[in-house]
């Protein structure tokens, strides 16, 4: 169970295009150690990460895990039920995967900019 390789490519470019890179841990090993260890850091592709599994067990149960293929993304899962149904109840309008990578992604990522601002790890916007 991961997150697909396109939708881990896209955390990672909201992350940087945000400024955030710096404060990614250097490989997996140190991701590990920072959580394991409770190292002071702030990781925002880790806090993404364990956000969107999160959202995805509080609203799909912990079914989601449990794909026969074992390699579930989240985004992709959510993306598999919800593409072309309406945004609201009577809307002409649908969801698309520009859509739902925006709730999934950008959003994300622009909190955890905010969140990052607040600890004083990057300046406030200009």
């Amino acid at each position: 169970m991961k997150i697909c390789q396109k939708h881990w490519d896209k955390l990672r470019k909201e992350i940087d295009d945000k400024g955030l890179s710096h404060l990614i841990a250097k490989n997996g090993k140190d991701a590990i150690k920072n959580i394991v260890e409770g190292e002071p850091s702030y990781d925002p592709l880790m806090a993404a990460n364990m956000m969107i599994w999160e959202r995805a067990i509080k609203s799909y149960g912990l079914e989601i895990m449990n794909r026969e293929d074992g390699k579930c993304c989240p985004i992709c899962f959510d993306q598999e039920i919800w593409i072309g149904k309406p945004i609201k109840e009577g809307s002409a309008e649908l969801l698309t995967e520009e859509y739902l990578d925006n709730f999934w992604i950008v959003k994300l990522i622009e909190f955890i900019h905010s969140r990052c601002i607040e600890k004083g790890l990057v300046p406030p916007k200009q």
